[in-house]
């Protein structure tokens, strides 16, 4: 509203001019980690694509984005709807709602931290998401509208980080890398569809269409989500394994899938690096003292 269009591409500009000058101080690592665990491996793109857990996720990101970019497109009309917010006054109702949203959703952050509530936080979250776009399509007076616009935000955060965090759970030891690639591709052609396909359908039907078209893909997303598979407590641990026999690869990782708690391994020879993934609810570090050799636990990713 003070600069025009292009003062955001100005200001986009100047961020990004920002960005190369802090670069250059920025230190380099000496030392490099061929760690699979935060790397693409091309290799295992097929096989995580057809694991049940990481395709219902990696839809829902999708999804999620789509309602994103389809809903800004009619949230505009919305608050003009109104008769009471200013085309100028936008921006800060944005920023207002957003701010209420945040504080709306503390509680439900809390139980998706909790043991075993997670998919029960994300199944409350997509019926929170349908109904607001149910919301969208019949309200038109300033409160009607402004809670239905903090229903859409509370939902929307807060599965913004529940779904990457199940990511974190689901994929195999060492692949996590390139799961949250698979992910972080569906969620920005998700926002690119969101853009696309809500503006055919807006140019083509109503507001009132696009947004029951909406409500449907959340109600289809639901049922997809009710067989989402979870661990209960699981994270990954990084272990430096030191042993004078020269066990092979295959050896070291029976021996520690053969610790209660441990579900998958990946192993890196040249490293002597084990990247195990663990149920916290039967596993404990002392197990990996019977092995025959020395398994360091040198640290811990936890996901939700």
């Amino acid at each position: 509203s003070r600069f025009g269009l292009s003062g955001v591409f100005i200001f986009c500009a100047a961020g990004a001019l920002l960005g190369l000058a802090i670069l250059p101080v920025l230190p380099t690592p000496s030392v490099r980690s061929r760690n699979p665990d935060v790397r693409i491996d091309p290799a295992v793109i097929a096989g995580l694509l057809r694991d049940p857990g990481l395709v219902r996720v990696t839809v829902g990101i999708f999804i999620l984005h789509y309602l994103l970019m389809s809903s800004f497109i009619v949230l505009p009309l919305l608050m003009q709807g109104t008769g009471q917010i200013e085309d100028a006054d936008h921006y800060l109702y944005y920023f207002l709602l957003l701010l209420a949203a945040f504080v709306a959703m503390l509680p439900f952050v809390y139980l998706a931290d909790r043991r075993g509530y997670a998919k029960a936080m994300l199944l409350l979250m997509i019926v929170v998401l349908t109904a607001a776009s149910l919301l969208f399509s019949v309200v038109t007076s300033y409160w009607p509208v402004l809670v239905s616009i903090v229903l859409f935000f509370v939902a929307f955060n807060l599965m913004e980080s529940v779904l990457p965090a199940l990511v974190s759970r689901i994929a195999p030891a060492g692949r996590r890398g390139t799961a949250m690639g698979i992910f972080t591709t569906a969620q920005f052609g998700g926002g690119f569809a969101g853009g696309v396909v809500g503006g055919f359908l807006l140019g083509g039907w109503d507001l009132t269409q696009l947004m029951y078209a909406n409500a449907a893909i959340c109600i289809a997303w639901f049922l997809l989500t009710l067989g989402l598979p979870l661990a209960a407590n699981v994270s990954t641990v990084t272990c430096r394994v030191e042993d004078d026999r020269g066990l092979s690869a295959s050896a070291v990782a029976d021996a520690l899938l053969s610790v209660d708690g441990v579900i998958d391994v990946a192993w890196l020879e040249d490293e002597r690096l084990a990247y195990l993934k663990v149920d916290h609810s039967i596993w404990e570090a002392s197990r990996l003292d019977g092995l025959g050799f020395t398994a360091i636990p040198i640290a811990r990713q936890r996901a939700h």
